[in-house]
This record gives C-alpha cells, sequence and structure tokens, in this order.
C-alpha cells in the first residue's frame, strides 16, 4: 500500500514539476516578447535609422 502511495506522489510531483516548468518557459517567452515591445517603443531597435 505505501508503495502504491509513493507511485501516487510522485506521478503528482511530476505534474507539479512539469506545470512549473511550463508556467516559467511561458513567462520566459512573455518577458522577452515584452522587454522587445518596450525596446521597439523606445526606439532602441531603429536607432540606426
Amino acid at each position: 500500500m505505501s508503495f502504491y502511495l509513493l507511485k501516487k506522489n510522485q506521478a503528482f510531483f511530476n505534474l507539479i514539476w512539469l506545470s512549473a516548468g511550463v508556467l516559467s518557459a511561458s513567462f520566459e517567452l512573455y518577458a522577452s516578447k515584452l522587454l522587445l515591445d518596450l525596446s521597439k517603443s523606445i526606439g532602441f531597435h531603429n536607432k540606426k535609422s
């Protein structure tokens, strides 16, 4: 019975790690897009022209 609980907990922790990884990855994407838009609005990318 304890082995079953251990397996169940392992699956639960895997789910938590997976969702945390997805959340952090999407947050990084969002943050980099935000920074890109911000630098574009400042004119950092259009400095040459």
